[in-house]
């Protein structure tokens, strides 16, 4: 059956005019109502009485009716202001804003407007910020001016970190702010800045060894910036004693010059550099002369247009990636997702991200949504007379990683347990970016969709690497520091893949037909190949191996992560180290033991890890953990769980669930008894 209501029982009246409706207010309860019968208050169990009352008169003063009959609507007109649009036109959407032609920003996190943004008084943040610090820096943004308040409200999603945030919210919005600090004597940071002088003074008499790889390392450019060094010029001797600080200038040796004796030593940061381009440009010369000697000339012609690639590196990114410049805390690799230009859409966009990110948002099929439309990414862009960069690479489930460059063998049986490693066992490295769809769509209610990269993997290569043995009450600690350790994070887009044309760079996560596109919108039938998406970068790594005191409980499922990650938060308290200058992962060795890999998260590497090394700082940082696991609630007596107060962050929300108080306190009292 249905039902509908009959409008003709029902009758609307103007409720403001005098003598059209009567109401009425209870003297008890005070309820107005328009109802009367006998004078009874329709209040359930109110014994109050009835008595008319003239509502304009009653409701003079009331203020939500003063705003309803008085309060103009505004049009609530909003804009996008991140960095994903020009300098120009985010410049033009800033002044409309504070001159109030707009008054809804949705900004990026940084809110990048300066500090007077006009009468802003309300920010809503939609996740709850990863510190105390974010969250004053975003909420602080409103009521800059004494004749505004402020309102802030944050939104928690279904997310381990916003929820535990929302159950505490004190720890967030009143939690204590770290005053950032900086160690002026850092010599690994400082020895970077010495040879970026020694450089620019170089280039200045030798332009010619400037632009790219090959304009300096194949045109003896070591050697020759080897004799410039060797002359000693006092203009650069003056340089450095005026910006390296004096306690420095003694350890490196600026005054002697045997920081160029360092450089350029066995192990020197130059001969290492020099040694590794060397051994990858043999190993491409030596795979092209063999695809000619067996008439794989399409794998000839691939080969040759990797080594250009190579070659017409820029050589400031490159010296960057080597540590023998600074980084100064920007990325290196930064590429961008180019997008059609000819469009109105376009021409206030400029998408660019650093490596790590991009191989994650601007994957083939990754939306982003960018001055309001919605751009989807298709192509892994192509050069002329260059090519990607490949690797091999083997992922076990049972956390084994491995690597090679080029065609060389990887067995894709795992050494450790045996199974057959997972993944489409190749990566390439998109150093030229990516292109997106020529027509962009609206962005809807939708999340745009992502690939996501995987965590960060060690593989065991470095530069050099030196073991110091600790005795414990559990046993021997073998620390292992790796000087210029790399990592690699791979997107292998779900486990499977992504097609991608070898020809014209077109991608998708399903097979793709032969007769496709290319970014010009002519028909291509190039070869399609499955590949993941993969990028290196170095940085300083201490390799903890506790495996020889450990027996089977240490292969339950989050042991080792908890253990890891209270090692890291006693790092970060005992010898002060802000928590998100350093990070960790799990290295499993082709022998099968699990270690712990601590790396700095600064560019190209700060020293922090380190610093375990000098005086007992292991034991410190091990008794400072275990005392922060203890001194935590957590779990009750169980101790089945974690909390921000002991393991979690906001950048380990990948394995929340599995973290455990219990775990991690089990290992640490294995190791120190």
């Amino acid at each position: 059956r249905i039902y509908k209501l009959d409008p003709g029982l029902y009758k609307v009246l103007p409720g403001r005019d005098r003598g059209a409706v009567e109401y009425y207010r209870c003297d008890a309860c005070h309820k107005i109502t328009r109802i009367n019968i006998r004078g009874v208050c329709p209040s359930f169990r109110c014994s109050g009485k009835l008595h008319a009352v003239d509502l304009e008169k009653e409701l003079r003063h009331n203020h939500y009716r003063y705003l309803y009959l008085n309060l103009r609507p505004e049009p609530m007109l909003a804009q996008e202001h991140t960095a994903q649009l020009s300098t120009e036109y985010a410049a033009e959407v800033q002044t409309k804003f504070v001159k109030g032609e707009i008054n809804v920003l949705s900004c990026s996190t940084t809110f990048e407007l300066g500090v007077d943004v006009g009468e802003l008084e309300t920010v809503f943040m939609k996740n709850v910020p990863p510190t105390p610090a974010n969250y004053a820096q975003r909420a602080g943004r409103a009521g800059r001016r004494t004749d505004s308040t402020a309102y802030a409200l944050t939104f928690a999603r279904l997310a381990s970190h916003d929820i535990s945030q929302f159950r505490q919210p004190q720890r967030m919005i009143s939690g204590v702010v770290k005053p950032p600090s900086f160690d002026v004597n850092n010599c690994k940071i400082a020895k970077r800045h010495v040879y970026a002088c020694a450089f620019a003074q170089f280039w200045r008499a030798h332009p010619t060894h400037f632009r790219t790889v090959g304009d300096f390392f194949l045109n003896d450019g070591p050697l020759l910036f080897r004799r410039f060094l060797d002359g000693r010029p006092k203009s650069l001797l003056h340089a450095l004693k005026e910006v390296v600080p004096s306690a420095v200038q003694r350890e490196i040796g600026v005054d002697d010059w045997s920081w160029v004796e360092e450089m350029y030593s066995a192990d020197g940061v130059m001969t290492k550099t020099v040694n590794e381009l060397d051994r990858d440009l043999a190993t491409l010369d030596d795979a092209l002369q063999e695809a000619v000697d067996h008439g794989q000339y399409s794998t000839a012609e691939r080969l040759k247009l990797i080594r250009n690639t190579i070659v017409k590196k820029p050589l400031i990114s490159y010296l960057s990636q080597k540590n023998l410049l600074p980084k100064y805390g920007f990325p290196v690799d930064v590429v961008n997702l180019d997008v059609n230009f000819h469009t109105a859409e376009a021409r206030n966009i400029d998408l660019s991200r650093d490596m790590q990110i991009a191989i994650s948002e601007y994957a083939p099929e990754s939306e982003v949504v960018a001055n309001g439309r919605l751009w989807t990414s298709r192509y892994v862009k192509k050069v002329p007379a260059r090519e990607l960069r490949r690797y091999k690479y083997t992922q076990c489930r049972c956390g084994y990683f491995s690597k090679a460059f080029l065609d060389n063998e990887l067995d894709s049986r795992c050494p450790v347990c045996g199974g057959i490693s997972r993944g489409c066992h190749v990566f390439v490295v998109p150093e030229f970016g990516f292109i997106a769809e020529p027509r962009p769509k609206s962005p809807g209610n939708q999340r745009p969709e992502r690939t996501f990269s995987s965590r960060k993997f060690f593989s065991g290569h470095s530069r050099s690497k030196d073991q110091v043995d600790i005795l414990l009450p559990g046993g021997v600690l073998q620390l292992r520091t790796h000087t210029h350790g790399v990592l690699t994070v791979v997107n292998d887009g779900h486990g499977y893949g992504f097609y991608i044309c070898q020809k014209c760079g077109y991608g998708a996560l399903e097979r793709i037909p032969l007769n496709h596109t290319n970014a010009l919108g002519r028909e291509c039938r190039g070869p399609v190949e499955r590949v993941s998406l993969g990028y290196d970068f170095e940085t300083d790594i201490v390799e903890l191996d506790f495996a020889a005191m450990f027996g089977g409980s240490a292969l339950r499922e989050g042991y080792w992560e908890s253990f890891m990650y209270s090692i890291i938060e006693g790092f970060s308290q005992a010898l002060e180290i802000d928590r998100q200058d350093i990070d960790g992962t799990l290295y499993v060795r082709p022998d099968g033991t699990r270690t712990i890999v601590l790396f700095d998260t600064v560019p190209g590497g700060a020293g922090h890890v380190k610093r375990i090394l000098e005086d007992d700082n292991i034991r410190t940082v091990l008794e400072t953990a275990r005392t922060i696991l203890e001194n935590c609630t957590c779990g009750g007596r169980a101790m089945d769980t974690s909390c921000y107060g002991c393991l979690r962050t906001y950048q380990n929300q990948y394995i929340h669930d599995k973290l455990r108080r219990d775990y991690a306190l089990d290992a640490l009292s294995t190791v120190l008894g």
